[in-house]
């Protein structure tokens, strides 16, 4: 036995070194090429694919070669044919749209004499996003449900998802799950809100009751019923010098701390309010004429900025740094979906529009939508399949077009 195993070892010495004669010819075939797999590097210009062969073979029966790619799980491909030619590497920088966090898939292929030969597949994913810097996106094994519209809230400098659950938002990114809110809600049910200091302040369609929730102590308190009706739906928030307002289409009020009432300050008539975002020192809503409007403090009404320039359908996404908005990605859960991936920089201190490159990839047609902010970055969330996705918005990345 030992013999054998001495013979054995020997022959496999043997075939090792012939291998690697630079007098014997190693020649591709489709057989040998289905088992490469393409290699995958970045750096500031781009995606570097490349397939390095075992052997020293020649390429001269190459005709072409490229690298064909998708983000995993869509149908829409993308192939891209090379250039140059080496002794032993097919290569290839790739400068088209990746998108930070989205999982890729990618082969290579030849074309020898009347065959076209496919590699094995690679999944990679990037660490930054080409050539749209801004948006870099996140799944989480985290289902969040339980209300027609996901709710961003902004709390003491920190962003949070609420639905019937409480997620805060970390710059990892990362959700951690906090004290849900404390009513069980039906479909359908919408959240108004506002913050002052450490605290949220939520009114639910569900009920008359104003809860609030705890950022630093994790907790929630029903202060018990606040005046207003139960089913308030399309009812919107913010605050103001450490004031709390309520509002919709049709009245405004402002929040009696000492109280826990809430004083109406104005009714009207407006289109329907569809979205809300705020600076520290002034509350914007957009209607669903695609209106911008700013609220009064003073008495409770609004006073018309300008109209969003780009497509629209039924809602809208917003958020706020440096006093202006980005404003886009209008999109209908109701179908047939209709989802845009245009976005909008509003200047809120000049009343004017700068076009920002393009969301990078198809809007996926969500039951909802949301989205929340802090000094550093814009977020928006909605599920898909029982999963969380979320993509940030890195301000300092934008690009214009």
């Amino acid at each position: 036995m030992k013999f054998l195993l001495k013979k054995y070892w020997i022959i496999a010495v043997l075939l090792i070194l012939s291998s690697c004669d630079s007098d014997d010819k190693v020649y591709l075939t489709c057989d040998i090429f289905e088992q490469l797999e393409p290699k995958i590097s970045e750096d500031e210009n781009g995606v570097f694919v490349n397939i390095i062969f075992d052997a020293e073979i020649l390429l001269n029966d190459i005709e072409s070669y490229g690298f064909t790619y998708n983000i995993v799980g869509e149908r829409e491909k993308t192939t891209i044919e090379g250039a140059n030619l080496s002794s032993s590497t097919l290569n290839l920088l790739i400068n088209d749209i990746f998108i930070c966090g989205l999982e890729y898939e990618i082969s290579g292929f030849i074309t020898l004499g009347d065959s076209i030969c496919t590699s094995s597949k690679t999944t990679f994913s990037t660490e930054k996003s080409y050539v749209a810097p801004p948006w870099c996106t996140t799944v989480f094994d985290i289902a969040t449900r339980g209300s027609n519209f996901i709710n961003g809230l902004s709390i003491n400098g920190k962003s949070f998802i609420l639905t019937e659950y409480l997620y805060e938002i970390t710059n990892q990114p990362s959700l951690i799950q906090r004290e849900s809110f404390p009513l069980n809600s039906n479909t359908g049910t919408n959240y108004a809100s506002f913050s002052i200091g450490k605290f949220a302040y939520i009114k639910s369609t569900d009920t008359k009751d104003l809860y609030r929730y705890n950022s630093e102590e994790n907790n929630w308190i029903n202060l018990r019923s606040t005046g207003l009706p139960s089913f308030t739906r399309y009812f919107f928030g913010g605050q103001l010098n450490e004031t709390g307002y309520l509002f919709n289409h049709i009245n405004s009020y402002q929040y009696d701390l000492e109280n826990n009432t809430f004083v109406e300050l104005a009714s009207y008539q407006i289109p329907l309010i569809i979205n809300k975002f705020q600076t520290n020192s002034a509350i914007y809503v957009i209607n669903e004429d695609y209106e911008i409007l700013e609220f009064n403090k003073s008495n409770g009404t609004w006073s018309y900025l300008t109209t969003y320039p780009g497509n629209k359908s039924n809602y809208v996404i917003s958020f706020v740094s440096n006093n202006k908005a980005y404003i886009g990605l209008s999109y209908n859960y109701f179908s047939p979906g209709i989802n845009y991936s245009d976005i909008y920089e509003l200047d809120l201190n000049t009343a004017t529009w700068q076009k920002v490159v393009p969301f990078p990839t198809k809007l996926e047609n969500s039951w909802t939508i949301g989205s929340a902010g802090n000094l550093d970055f814009g977020y928006m969330f909605y599920s898909k399949n029982g999963k969380t996705v979320l993509w940030n918005f890195d301000y300092s990345k934008i690009v214009y077009e």
